[in-house]
């Protein structure tokens, strides 16, 4: 993967580029022409052995940017950054959380997992720092889900289509400075089981980590599902998004929360068998409005279940 990205001047790009990766025979490899503050060439394959090249060059296009025929586009300032993008994989297994950082705005952070044919996984990413995208590939090396980008993002109740060995990857946002992420895996099975009526307090202790609970639903019925977080500094310990998952690994209802409290409020029961609370942080805690303080990833909750006939 080779990134470029070029600094803001006066509103527009410092120096509109071209990108060329260049193959040991002199062949072109991949191209790619920007407008923007930021290029990319993603994941060449390496088909020869040998010096490659990556050449960096004004877009020749430059006058149909938009910025006028400003002739200061013609010269500017860049980084330049080259990474492997099959960097050896960290084993990561269901239920576990990993601490992990990137280097450079290139750099893609690569993890493995064995799945089972029918397993329901999820993978969970926590900044600070921004992610360009996590995704997950097949034992054959298909990508079968991919997420947006930010400081939180995620990808939910993926079905496995096969045993096998699974990687799971995090890449760099371009044009970000470098800096350290957690990433979570778990799988709806895993679920620890959640009597009605019967609170759970608990912590999420780790940056990225994803608490499963389940329970038996009746279809018919209508549950609900209470959260709070204690005042820590004047803000709530753990800004939470609360995700309620049918027995077919959908979602039936969903809600954030940068306040003390979440509920989701007499959700209906349209399936029958088991039901999963995911407890995770929010992913848009930056936009909470308690600042980049890194304390809010973690902290401690009371979870209760309940029908809804049943609940306070």
């Amino acid at each position: 993967t080779v990134d470029y990205s070029t600094p803001t001047v006066n509103n527009r790009p410092d120096h509109p580029v071209r990108l060329d990766l260049v193959r040991p025979d002199g062949t072109t490899a991949a191209t790619v022409p920007s407008c923007d503050f930021t290029a990319r060439l993603d994941n060449i394959a390496v088909n020869q052995t040998g010096t490659w090249s990556v050449r960096v060059r004004t877009y020749e296009q430059w006058l149909n940017c938009g910025y006028g025929a400003d002739v200061a586009l013609l010269t500017g300032a860049y980084t330049l950054s080259v990474c492997t993008s099959d960097s050896p994989p960290t084993p990561i297994a269901y239920g576990q959380t990993i601490a992990s950082a990137f280097a450079v705005d290139c750099h893609i952070v690569n993890f493995s997992f064995t799945g089972g044919t029918g397993d329901v996984v999820s993978a969970m990413y926590i900044g600070p720092t921004s992610t360009r995208r996590i995704r997950i590939f097949s034992p054959a090396g298909v990508q079968l889900a991919a997420s947006g980008s930010g400081p939180g993002v995620g990808i939910f109740d993926l079905a496995l289509p096969s045993n096998g060995t699974y990687r799971l990857s995090a890449e760099a946002a371009d044009g970000q400075t470098a800096g350290t992420f957690g990433i979570g895996l778990t799988e709806l099975g895993d679920a620890v089981p959640i009597a009605f009526n019967t609170p759970v307090n608990t912590t999420i202790g780790q940056v990225a980590e994803v608490d499963l609970y389940s329970f038996n639903g009746t279809a018919g019925s209508f549950v609900t599902v209470d959260y709070s977080t204690p005042m820590v500094n004047n803000r709530p310990d753990h800004p939470v998004r609360l995700d309620l998952v049918r027995p077919d690994g959908t979602t039936a209802a969903t809600v954030p929360s940068c306040d003390f409290t979440a509920r989701l409020n007499n959700v209906a029961v349209n399936q029958n068998g088991t039901w999963t609370v995911r407890v995770r942080t929010y992913e848009q805690w930056l936009n909470c409005g308690y600042g980049a303080d890194t304390a809010l990833l973690t902290g401690a909750y009371r979870l209760t279940v309940c029908t809804s006939t049943t609940c306070p």
